[in-house]
């Protein structure tokens, strides 16, 4: 918060008066990260957590009139049934032996992440709807 001012936001939600849950927002000029929540999951079921982290996250970026939102890998069934897409990512790693980087890179090839089950809510059907 320090560091990056207006652009960090940490909302707190509650139950009565304990905290049960938490969400970050990092603003980056015309970009929203949904950065880290943190919820109660015995708390999540009755109060929806998570889905409203995501639907304040939405609320937070239309407010601030950003045009993109990242929100990260997991829960890709809930945030693509309200219109998020994947996209593919870069991992960029350098260790600081020349050797270790050599040994380490061919590695990487294996590593794959899961296929996430997507939704396309917003796809027209072919009887044009």
């Amino acid at each position: 918060k320090r560091h990056l001012g207006e652009r960090f936001v940490c909302d707190g939600y509650f139950a009565g008066e304990n905290l049960i849950g938490f969400t970050t927002r990092i603003f980056n000029g015309t970009a929203m990260e949904g950065y880290t929540h943190g919820l109660i999951y015995e708390q999540n079921k009755a109060y929806e957590l998570y889905q409203n982290f995501m639907l304040d996250d939405i609320r937070a970026a239309l407010a601030a009139q950003c045009t993109r939102i990242h929100t990260g890998r997991t829960s890709a069934a809930l945030k693509s049934s309200l219109g998020a897409e994947a996209h593919p990512m870069k991992c960029y790693l350098r260790c600081s032996s020349g050797l270790t980087n050599h040994l380490v890179k061919p590695l990487f090839y294996f590593i794959k992440p899961a296929e996430e089950y997507g939704r396309h809510p917003f796809e027209e059907t072919e009887a044009g709807s």
